[in-house]
Formats: C-alpha cells, sequence, structure tokens
C-alpha cells in the first residue's frame, strides 16, 4: 500500500484526551503528516475521536480512529487549522 505522506519511527510519550476525564497516557510509535500510530496502556475502548497531545513536540491535536489492532492504534489527524499550524511548527519534530 502506498501512503500519502511518510512514515516516521518515533518512541515519545503522549495523552490521549477524552472530554473532561483525566487524560490517558500512550506511546506515538510513528508519525506521519496525516496521522500516528499509538501504544494505548489503557485496555478500555475508545471514542471514534480524541484530542491527542504530543509531549515531545508540545502540540495537542484532534484525531480519528483508523483501525484498533494488536499492534496499536492507527490515527488520522482531522483538525485542518492545527494541521496547518503543525506545518509551520514542524509537528512531530524536534526544533533546535
Amino acid at each position: 500500500m502506498e501512503r500519502r505522506s511518510p512514515r516516521q519511527p518515533v518512541d515519545r510519550p503522549a495523552k490521549i484526551y477524552i472530554g473532561g476525564n483525566e487524560p490517558l497516557p500512550c506511546r506515538i510509535r510513528d508519525i506521519s503528516q496525516g496521522g500516528a500510530k499509538l501504544y494505548v496502556f489503557w485496555k478500555g475502548g475508545l471514542p471514534n475521536s480524541f484530542d491527542l497531545a504530543d509531549a515531545f513536540a508540545n502540540t495537542r491535536r484532534t484525531v480519528r480512529v483508523v483501525w484498533i489492532g494488536l499492534a496499536g492504534v492507527g490515527v488520522r489527524f482531522v483538525d485542518e487549522l492545527s494541521t496547518a499550524r503543525a506545518k509551520l511548527k514542524g509537528f512531530g519534530r524536534r526544533h533546535a
């Protein structure tokens, strides 16, 4: 399968925000301009969409679940305004 944007393998902390509840810890395993693969520690269900806070990049994005499997959870970024800002800020990349 050919992807729209290349994946970058990473391993960094993140948090899932669902409504007003306490954030759930997770790890971002890979990331691209269009989405990410997450490893979620929590064994409960996830809603179809939620906010994902990337501790490394200090950003928070709205995502939609694309797939759930044994290897993790695939999400797509759905917040267009944040996508534009992320391109300028380099979402998911360390700045010197």
